[in-house]
């Protein structure tokens, strides 16, 4: 039962989840426990089953997916751009900065997701094995509310209910060491991130 208490020490459920412009999910996965990383519930998602599969399909002309540094850098996933020596480069810093607003927008969807849905947050089922069930069925109903209520986040939300873009606590830019290493299977993935970060200095 203890792997299911999370770095803030209560007991959870992972959500993976991948939302587009309008904070409609594409993408849900969940049932891993809460102090599960979010890289190795990526690696054993469906998402990565799909993308291992379907990867040019999934992703056609170069269009790719954005995840906080928790997430290994792909292709298909573009992380920022982490710490190493004496700090980032201007241009790193300008693609940070535009890569931590274009998430905000997953950011609120999550928030709206358990504002929509309290359930989620004191889930009491008889058969833990239906929590992952119940956690997607709130993701389907979450789209369907999107899709006919597309007005009513503030409702949900309100001003003060969440901080809107509120920097990541695990997103400190200094994790991991992924681009310490010159020949690694990541170079493709770094090459594309660069030339998207000397795109945004121009």
């Amino acid at each position: 039962m203890d792997s299911y208490r999370n770095r803030l020490s209560y007991y959870s459920i992972v959500l993976q989840a991948v939302s587009d412009a309008d904070m409609i999910f594409t993408n849900c996965f969940a049932g891993y426990p809460g102090s599960v990383h979010d890289a190795r519930v990526l690696r054993n998602s469906t998402l990565a089953l799909e993308v291992a599969n379907h990867q040019n399909v999934l992703f056609p002309l170069q269009t790719y997916i954005i995840g906080d540094s928790a997430y290994p850098l792909h292709q298909w996933l573009m992380v920022p751009v982490k710490q190493h020596g004496p700090g980032p480069t201007q241009t790193q810093m300008t693609y940070n900065d535009v890569h931590a607003s274009t998430r905000k927008v997953v950011e609120r969807a999550f928030p709206l997701l358990r504002c929509r849905w309290r359930k989620l947050q004191f889930v009491d089922l008889d058969i833990p094995e239906d929590y992952p069930k119940l956690i997607i069925a709130c993701c389907v109903l979450h789209n369907v509310c999107r899709i006919h209520d597309a007005d009513d986040v503030d409702y949900f939300l309100g001003v003060d209910a969440v901080a809107v873009g509120a920097a990541d606590p695990q997103d400190d830019g200094v994790q991991g060491d992924d681009e310490a290493v010159f020949f690694n299977p990541a170079a493709p993935a770094q090459l594309r991130r660069q030339q998207l970060i000397q795109y945004l200095s121009t």
